[in-house]
């Protein structure tokens, strides 16, 4: 997080390394993702794609994939905020990139955990590009903390609070913001 750290030369150490970074996530394998297509950013560019095809039953095969893509879109997410705070502004990437928005799933402590959760519970695929439409299909309980960071982010501090409910915003201590 040398990014927002007082000390100037950590934070020009940090911006040196944003293009390692952005490369290391733009080159994360296409078999970690067990799909048919799966395209990620070309160096240079700003479109990230990330297509997943295909339903997977296996626990472990499915963190994987999806620790990948909360990875690819955490990176993005941090360096279009720090962007807007030093700059005034951000140039979009085009992340089409989706996650699960299922806290049961995603909180599952085991391969038991997970089944039960995945047989219970509905499970939304959240395109961060065509948030407004994913989350209408969503509920305040489905949404985990990556979830309510990128709601953060997109909509402001206020509408998440009034979205979430008030039991959710004080679990997730949205109050303070």
């Amino acid at each position: 997080m040398r990014l927002f750290d007082g000390d100037i030369r950590l934070r020009a150490h940090a911006e040196a390394d944003e293009a390692i970074v952005i490369l290391w996530v733009s080159q994360l394998s296409p078999p970690a993702f067990n799909t048919e297509e799966t395209t990620l950013a070309t160096p240079g560019s700003t479109d990230t794609n990330i297509v997943t095809t295909g339903c997977k039953s296996d626990w472990q095969s499915w963190l994987v994939d999806e620790s990948i893509r909360r990875t690819v879109i955490t990176t993005f997410m941090l360096k279009g905020v720090y962007s807007f705070l030093k700059l005034g502004y951000d140039s979009p990437t085009n992340l089409n990139v989706c996650f699960t928005a299922q806290a049961a799933l995603w909180n599952a402590q085991s391969v038991i955990g997970w089944c039960r959760a995945q047989d219970k519970t509905e499970r939304h695929e959240i395109w961060v590009t065509r948030w407004d439409e994913a989350i209408a299909k969503a509920k305040p309980v489905d949404l985990e903390e990556l979830g309510v960071l990128i709601m953060t982010m997109l909509w402001g501090p206020e509408a998440p609070q009034t979205w979430l409910g008030e039991d959710i915003t004080l679990e997730f201590e949205l109050e303070r913001a």
